[in-house]
């Protein structure tokens, strides 16, 4: 039963939705078919109102709801004045006039006067529709005041309002023009200030709403338009403004020669007050003639649409009905709608809620309103009577009373607590059940007044779940925080490897690297080794050795040994070499050269003692020498054995007895020699 309850509430519940957007859009139909019927209607204004001699102001003509018949005609001005171009600017902007938005033309002239005076631009005759509509005579200032000089840079500002005749209440678009010159940059523009006298004015925004280029007297001009909306808080003919507004623009240095070019033109920036003329308008008294008393001053375009729940309640249960009141019009004056038949109802205050934009208002948006309405049945009834709201609508001319429809509910009585039944009683004995019922009497609530609590905000206005406990705008938040530490991360990971990679070390790094290259030949290899020890300064006691052997392979007739490729053993101790300054534990192999460099060494020194007294010990001695020397050296350098296996290894007392025995061998030729002197004396002696 309450599923079936719920779907009939829902389906009643969209069913109203959907005759009330139904009305809306029949009334914003019939709105728009009576504002095409409207009456054109004419302004003209100059802005600014006050120029000096040789100055320059804007001479302008707004048509709405029409065209005129000749674009081409040039205004009719005193004498003393002239066009600075007879040519037009025209323009065409949106303007909302009796709740309906509708184009309007928008015809600007630059006009100038050189001599002092006060001019009145005579009334300007325009036709549209083959009707002659008339303006009304503006007056013009021409005045050398040294205290607001003029000049063709300087910004001119202009007000402009929708219809210059409406109804007292009657919300109306105001907008105003900044104009900057083509040659000049808006550096900021202030906030544009309005006297609020016998008007509410909304406050203009403080950036433009549009902007765009146009061209004014053949000059060109940048357009910041600002939107805003008035309305009369009395009925007469008053006069709107004039708009002021502060202007930092950047125009050019006056301390400029000319010789130099435009484009290294310095700017200055200057403070302006650009002032508009003043904009009449009348407005009239509300009609006293069928004036309902259900009026509470709202004037506009207005739609009312109800949704009650629940459906299906006890006598003195509470029923939420919420009250929706859109359009367009002055919101400020809406109250609640009024019950028709609040006989069987007990009502309680309503709760108004209503949303702080006033972009809708300025952009002609339709608004709207909602009112909480607790209600609660003091007997049984059928159905919700209607509610109605009354407004002025100055389109129409007439006032306008909306009523919802009735709402269907079931409302049963208040329940009773059931007498105790028993099958083995008798008739008697339930009567007197009764009896004593029936002096009983009944029980009532204790609380009778608060009986729900109201919404803290209308249903339409909170159609989502808060940020907090809704999953997909917290999903959407992970990945979005996924997402930054992944680009961070990969941020952070970039810069580290451009580091590493731009490094000072590196190029010891790369090095190191492409001495593990398995394809370098001997040579190669050795001039990388040295190359290092070098750049780094490694190698300790091994280091002579690794040169000697790069010398030895780079410098010496054994080239075939060099171009072979270094074997996977050679190449690794000379690494450790370099890395811990001494060469591995030696691996003997069957291919490696083993010498005895201490034998030699006695050898070498004991020949060296019987050498001094005949000359075959002299021989003795120069194969002795020949043996030394051929030590020291394979004991120094390891010979080419096969190139699979080539050890290297650190002789420190091979390399101390080469040290003794080299120079014998350098001296060996030298005794020689004497020798072979000393013999053919030796022979003669004898």
């Amino acid at each position: 039963m309450s599923t079936s309850t719920s779907a009939g509430t829902s389906i009643s519940r969209y069913g109203l939705s959907l005759l009330s957007s139904v009305l809306v859009m029949l009334g914003l139909l019939a709105a728009a078919a009576g504002s095409a019927q409207a009456q054109p209607s004419v302004t003209a204004s100059v802005s600014p109102t006050q120029i000096t001699p040789g100055g320059s102001a804007i001479f302008t003509i707004t048509v709405a709801n029409g065209r005129p018949s000749k674009m081409d005609a040039p205004p009719s001005l005193p004498e003393g004045m002239e066009l600075l171009e007879p040519t037009a600017e025209y323009r065409e902007a949106p303007v909302s006039i009796g709740g309906s938005v509708q184009m309007a033309l928008t015809m600007s002239w630059r006009i100038t006067a050189q001599n002092e005076g006060t001019y009145m631009i005579p009334p300007q005759d325009i036709e549209v529709r083959g009707d002659i509509f008339t303006t009304k005579a503006v007056k013009f200032v021409v005045k050398d005041d040294p205290n607001n000089s003029s000049s063709d840079f300087d910004p001119i500002l202009s007000l402009e309002a929708g219809k210059t005749e409406f109804y007292e209440g009657e919300v109306v678009p105001l907008t105003a023009n900044l104009y900057i010159h083509g040659r000049t940059m808006l550096r900021r523009p202030g906030l544009i200030e309005l006297p609020k006298e016998n008007f509410a004015v909304q406050r203009f925004p403080l950036q433009p709403d549009e902007e765009n280029v146009q061209r004014i007297g053949g000059v060109p001009y940048r357009a910041n338009v600002f939107h805003s909306t008035v309305s009369a808080l009395k009925p007469g003919k008053f006069k709107l403004g004039p708009a002021t507004c502060e202007v930092l623009v950047d125009v050019q240095s006056s301390n400029q020669d000319n010789f130099t070019p435009q484009y290294f033109n310095q700017m200055e920036t200057r403070k302006f007050k650009a002032k508009s003329s003043e904009v009449v308008l009348n407005v009239l008294p509300l009609p006293k003639e069928n004036k309902p008393g259900t009026f509470s001053g709202a004037v506009g375009e207005f739609s009312i649409s109800l949704v009650a729940e629940p459906l299906e309640v006890n006598v003195g249960d509470p029923i939420s009905v919420e009250l929706t009141v859109s359009g367009s019009g002055n919101f400020d004056s809406v109250t609640v709608p009024t019950l028709t038949d609040p006989k069987n109802w007990k009502l309680y205050p309503a709760r108004k809620f209503q949303p702080n934009d006033s972009m809708l208002v300025q952009r002609g948006r339709d608004q709207r309103v909602s009112f909480t309405q607790i209600m609660l049945p003091n007997k049984v009834v059928k159905e919700i009577p209607p509610f109605e709201f009354t407004f002025f609508n100055p389109a129409k001319k007439q006032y306008v009373v909306l009523k919802t429809q009735a709402v269907p509910i079931k409302v049963k009585g208040a329940a009773t607590p059931e007498a105790p039944a028993s099958a083995a009683s008798s008739a008697s004995e339930s009567s007197s059940v009764a009896a004593v019922q029936e002096k009983v009497p009944p029980v009532k609530a204790a609380l009778t007044d608060i009986l729900t609590i109201t919404p803290r905000r209308a249903a339409w206005f909170a159609t989502s779940l808060p940020l907090q406990n809704d999953r997909r705008f917290l999903m959407a938040n992970c990945i979005a925080a996924g997402a930054l530490l992944l680009i961070v991360a990969a941020k952070l990971g970039a810069m580290a490897w451009t580091s590493h990679v731009n490094s000072p070390e590196a190029p010891t790094r790369r090095l190191w690297k492409s001495l593990s290259d398995s394809h370098l030949s001997r040579g190669e290899f050795y001039s990388r080794a040295v190359h290092y020890m070098a750049v780094t300064g490694a190698g300790g006691s091994a280091g002579a050795a690794i040169l000697h052997r790069q010398e030895e392979l780079n410098y010496s007739r054994q080239s075939e040994e060099a171009t072979q490729v270094v074997s996977r053993e050679e190449r690794q101790q000379v690494l450790h070499a370099l890395k811990h300054g001494e060469f591995s534990a030696p691996q003997p192999e069957p291919s490696t050269v083993t010498m005895t460099p201490p034998a030699a060494t006695e050898t070498v020194e004991e020949s060296g003692n019987e050498s001094a007294s005949t000359s075959d010990d002299t021989a003795s001695k120069e194969e002795n020498a020949e043996v030394a020397a051929s030590t020291a050296t394979a004991t120094a350098i390891p010979s080419a054995p096969e190139p699979s296996s080539v050890s290297l290894s650190e002789p420190p007392p091979a390399k101390s007895s080469a040290s003794e025995a080299t120079p014998a061998a350098e001296d060996s030729p030298k005794e020689k020699a004497a020798d072979d002197k000393s013999e053919p004396e030796g022979k003669a002696k004898s």
